[in-house]
């Protein structure tokens, strides 16, 4: 053979077999072998090339379609035509195998025997022994392959590198043994790599590492999160995908992101860079632990939770990004502990009772942020915004969100959805509510106590404008908060409070003491404004009354209310005093202005408009009381009942 420059061999009709032994050196003449299989007698096995014994360096096995191409043995070239299968017991420290350019389906399983098969639908079945170095998959400059990583030998040491060059390629990735490490290149165009099989994650043991590459600029996605008529939205390219599938894992496992890494305990870690989208699907049965320490940045994230109870703790999210975490069925426990972020963070209970809790002073550091209750009763609790859009969508349940300290900048608006919702602002602190609100509760159980709105903080001033029997806006230190859709509302502490019931009903309310010590409430008899709850004003309290005709009732109050009271407005409205059973003195007095001063020795002083056209006073049961009518203007009501 060593006198032999080139060497053409053409098969027969029949299932013909070439053999290169390699066992005495490489037999292949200089300028190359040719193999012409010809017809074939059987469909399998066909006409087949076979290399054996021997060592070389890099085998390189070209597939220009399902029967035609060539192989490069160090070198030492040969090229085939109208073959089935190849196979090679050589030994190739390297193996690369080159793909066309049309699309094709690229599948790898493990032969058995320390060997690898590799089957495309537009090349030759290739098995040989398993590379100590490097196994190379190029898929092909042009078209969308498809490579399936289905099985490899458990023992394989090397390492796996797989190419998709052009086109928009797909990789199912379903193991990497333990002593092996598998790269993946996307290469041009968007490119989804998915990573777990029939195991889940459980069968990628060694080092995956995933570059998405270059990636088509369309199609985009939108993410938008919006408060109050304002909103944050970024549109982001489709582009390389990676998607990690273990919702077959059956024992509990943590799960940790950062931006660049993505690991599960238990399994091989996956490093990744250049994607514009990451998804994680975890155990579907039982609860995971789930940290995320941080996202690429101008990624979209979106983390899938499965039906058991999981626990999730949110760091950061990678600057311009999008994190999109789905909490499942189960009740999940979200914890965000972020120090800063730039990006949209998206977090949904979906069912069962789940907690979101934004701890610290840089928790809310976000551009934006969106949380979605779910079907159950679910709990939400901000230690703090800072300069961000806020959204809350309870969904069904009795669902309570707890909103603490804010900047000026921030917008939230609160959605309770069906049930009856509790929403909390401040957190105790004086003027810690600094941005703008928009409070929603929406439906409600029948019956009882349905959504309620409670004021936590300190004010100067606070006006609670009613517009009806669940809608209205209060205004605090010149902030405001609007609302619609509720039924109970708990005031803040404030040293002056005013209350301006509708202008266009008939209100019918009454002002008494509540149940708690410190408080007061104001009723609606008529239905036509929300209850409300107020702590003791310390400087004065101010009921505005509409112009239909409204109907005022003055109980005796909390024991410790001192600051006076002004009935004010109230066109032709019915005012009635009542004072308590101990014995006491009242005075009226014309304050001027269409005012009158109302005293009295034991409960706080009542300054009524002049406008209404009923004033009763009613004196307790007990005790002897005395009235003196200092002076009254000519506007005085003109019916006036002792």
């Amino acid at each position: 053979m060593s006198q032999i420059e080139a060497l053409e061999i053409v098969g027969s009709d029949s299932d013909d077999t070439l053999t290169i032994d390699l066992s005495q050196g490489n037999p292949i003449p200089s300028q190359g072998l040719i193999f012409r299989g010809e017809g074939q007698e059987n469909l399998v096995p066909g006409d087949i090339l076979k290399i054996v014994n021997g060592t070389v360096e890099t085998a390189t096995y070209r597939f220009d379609n399902p029967n035609d191409g060539g192989i490069d043995l160090d070198g030492h070239q040969i090229e085939y035509r109208g073959l089935e299968p190849i196979s090679s017991s050589i030994t190739a420290t390297n193996v690369t195998l080159d793909y066309s350019t049309t699309a094709e389906t690229i599948t790898v399983t493990d032969a058995g025997g320390g060997q690898t098969s590799v089957a495309s639908t537009e090349g030759e079945l290739t098995t040989f022994n398993n590379p100590a170095g490097t196994l190379t998959i190029n898929a092909g400059g042009t078209g969308g392959d498809t490579v399936n990583v289905q099985s490899l030998d458990p023992s394989y040491m090397g390492a796996i590198v797989l190419n998709g060059q052009g086109g928009a390629d797909t990789f199912q990735i379903d193991t990497v043994p333990a002593g092996a490490s598998m790269t993946v290149n996307g290469g041009a165009a968007n490119d989804t790599i998915s990573v777990g099989g029939t195991n889940g994650w459980d069968s990628i043991l060694g080092a995956l590492t995933v570059h998405g590459d270059t990636n088509d600029p369309t199609p985009t996605s939108s993410n938008s999160i919006s408060a109050l008529g304002d909103a944050v939205s970024t549109d982001r390219p489709d582009g390389d995908h990676l998607h990690v599938l273990d919702e077959v894992s059956a024992t509990t496992r943590t799960y940790t992101t950062n931006g660049s890494t993505l690991s599960r305990t238990g399994a091989g870690s996956i490093n990744y860079d250049t994607l514009e989208r990451v998804t994680i699907d975890t155990s579907a049965t039982t609860g995971s632990d789930i940290d995320v320490t941080s996202t690429p940045s101008s990624c979209v994230m979106t983390l899938n939770a499965g039906m058991a109870n999981d626990d999730i703790d949110v760091t950061a999210i990678g600057s311009n990004s999008v994190a999109r975490i789905n909490g499942g069925a189960g009740e999940d426990a979200f914890d965000v502990v972020t120090t800063s972020s730039d990006g949209l963070l998206f977090l949904r209970g979906e069912s069962g009772e789940d907690t979101f809790k934004f701890l610290g002073t840089g928790s809310g550091l976000f551009n934006a942020i969106q949380v979605e209750g779910g079907s159950e009763d679910d709990v939400a609790s901000v230690d703090q915004l800072n300069s961000t859009i806020f959204r809350f969508l309870g969904g069904s349940g009795a669902d309570e969100i707890e909103l603490g300290q804010t900047t000026s900048s921030d917008l939230a608006e609160l959605h309770g959805g069906d049930g009856n919702d509790t929403f909390i602002l401040g957190n105790g602190g004086a003027n810690g509510l600094l941005g703008s609100f928009g409070v929603n509760g929406e439906g409600n159980d029948s019956g009882g106590i349905g959504d309620s709105l409670v004021l936590n903080d300190t004010f100067t001033t606070q006006t609670l404008n009613y517009t009806n029997a669940n809608d209205g806006n209060i205004v605090v230190d010149g902030r405001t908060i609007t609302y619609t859709g509720l039924e109970p509302i708990t005031a803040g502490d404030s040293a002056d409070t005013i209350l301006n019931l509708p202008t266009a009903l008939a209100n019918n309310a009454t002002l008494q003491d509540s149940a708690d010590a410190g408080e007061i409430e104001l009723i609606s008899n008529s239905g036509t404004f929300e209850d409300t709850i107020l702590p003791n004003p310390t400087n004065s309290l101010a009921v505005n009354l509409g112009n239909q005709n409204d109907v005022f009732i003055l109980n005796p109050l909390d024991a410790a209310y001192t600051a006076p009271l002004t009935l004010g407005g109230g066109d032709a409205s019915d005012i009635t005093l009542n004072y308590s059973s101990a014995a006491e003195s009242l005075t009226l007095t014309d304050l001027g202005g269409g005012l009158t001063n109302i005293d009295s020795t034991v409960t706080a002083t009542v300054i009524v408009d002049n406008a209404a056209d009923t004033l009763t006073l009613n004196a307790g049961e007990t005790g002897d009381d005395l009235l003196f009518i200092d002076s009254l203007p000519a506007s005085f009501p003109s019916n006036l009942t002792i």
